[in-house]
């Protein structure tokens, strides 16, 4: 663990550098360094090389996490509000998503919260997905999907709380609020 970790301080802090951390969030950069640092030590010490994932891919992921969460707790004990919508492309970049619905970069932003949603619903069970797309998507009465499923009404309502309740935790992965 150790050698990783000496490995790819140079990462992590690259990482901490790259990011515009800065630029909406009052953080001093040896802090979001530090951050970083804490990242790193967390992906060498969780990290699995069973799954085939490169440990460079699996410490950024951890580490720009670890800057995100530890500036909006850092925000949060400060008594600062944090952004508004805090958004993170699909190249992990930040920024803050404007208020209305026009500007130069709605499109843009539509865009990564579609693909993000349709993420999020990839990464439901098997039949939360399914109640989603059939009650919530195709009009399907609950009713009816829970005589198609073999299931009573009051276990299809759970069901689908169950599923918006991982989606809302899938999509605030992703910067979003549902």
């Amino acid at each position: 663990m150790n050698a990783l970790v000496t490995e790819h301080v140079g990462l992590a802090r690259a990482i901490s550098r790259r990011r515009s951390w800065y630029r909406h969030h009052a953080v001093r950069r040896d802090d979001v360094e530090s951050y970083a640092l804490y990242g790193l030590f967390r992906a060498a010490r969780k990290f699995d090389s069973s799954t085939g994932v490169p440990f460079v891919a699996f410490a950024q992921m951890v580490v720009e996490y670890e800057i995100r969460d530890s500036i909006r707790t850092a925000l949060k004990l400060r008594g600062r509000a944090r952004p508004s919508r805090l958004l993170v492309d699909r190249e992990g970049r930040e920024y803050d998503a404007p208020s209305g619905a026009d500007g130069p970069c709605a499109e843009a932003i539509r865009q990564e919260t579609i693909h993000a949603v349709r993420l999020a619903v990839r990464s439901l069970p098997h039949r939360q997905r399914d109640l989603l797309e059939s009650c919530v998507l195709g009009g399907e009465s609950q009713a009816s999907f829970s005589e198609k499923a073999g299931v009573t009404q009051g276990r299809v309502a759970q069901i689908k709380t169950q599923a918006f309740a991982r989606l809302r935790l899938a999509l605030s992965k992703y910067g979003r609020t549902a």
